[in-house]
């Protein structure tokens, strides 16, 4: 569901920076996002030009279809309460993306089963949530330690690892830990859970260290 809002903004916007400023969120997770959305269908869905995206034809014929998914989804609220004449509380839930597909389906099956609330998805990055908490601009949100605000209560719902891949020659051979100050000279690129499935070895993150071969928790 949220693959398809993010879709939807950014075939609207034809440009990811603008989509990621109406979605509150930078532009690589955005990116990072509708190319899940597009593996998941076997089909590209842009044409990523220098200055400008331009839809396919796959991209096209699911505009108006992610369109209208979104609009009965977005009616069920009304739906809901004009069957059982009670009128549903809405819950702001925001959200990131990084969140897993997993503890998102989780959170709203639970959530399901409250018929006198309706549940409002607000994706943003972390740090713009974790401050709508505070002014109580969301009800809950799903978001990546480390929180540490002032008036905000929280509760771990998984733990994934975070790996790091350095190439062979540049310092590391041989060690079997290094400090995250030691990889800040370096460029990055972020891999997705499925991608790191299929690489090895790791040099992993736990705590202010990387140590081969024993993933670290996130939050």
């Amino acid at each position: 569901m949220l693959h398809l809002r993010y879709f939807i903004a950014v075939a609207e916007e034809l440009n990811f920076t603008r989509a990621a400023a109406r979605l509150h969120l930078s532009p690589s997770p955005l990116s990072r996002r509708i190319r899940d959305l597009e593996r998941e269908l076997g089909r590209d869905l842009f044409i990523r030009g220098h200055h400008r995206i331009e839809l396919t034809a796959a991209g096209a014929s699911l505009l108006p279809a992610a369109r209208e998914i979104m609009r009965r989804i977005e009616a069920v609220p009304a739906l809901v309460r004009d069957a059982s004449g009670v009128c549903p509380r809405t819950l702001t839930l925001g959200i990131v993306p990084e969140v897993s597909a997993g503890v998102r389906t989780a959170v709203l099956a639970a959530l399901s089963a409250h018929p006198d609330v309706a549940v409002r998805l607000h994706p943003a990055e972390g740090g713009r949530l974790l401050r709508a908490l505070q002014t109580d601009a969301v009800d809950l949100a799903l978001v990546t330690e480390p929180v540490g605000v002032p008036g905000v209560g929280r509760v771990r719902l998984e733990c994934q690892p975070i790996a790091v891949v350095v190439a062979t020659g540049i310092g590391f051979d041989g060690r079997t830990s290094v400090r995250l100050d030691e990889l800040a000279h370096l460029m990055s690129l972020g891999v997705s859970v499925r991608a790191r499935r299929r690489w090895s070895p790791w040099r992993t993150r736990s705590g202010d260290s990387a140590r081969a071969g024993a993933p670290g928790p996130t939050r």
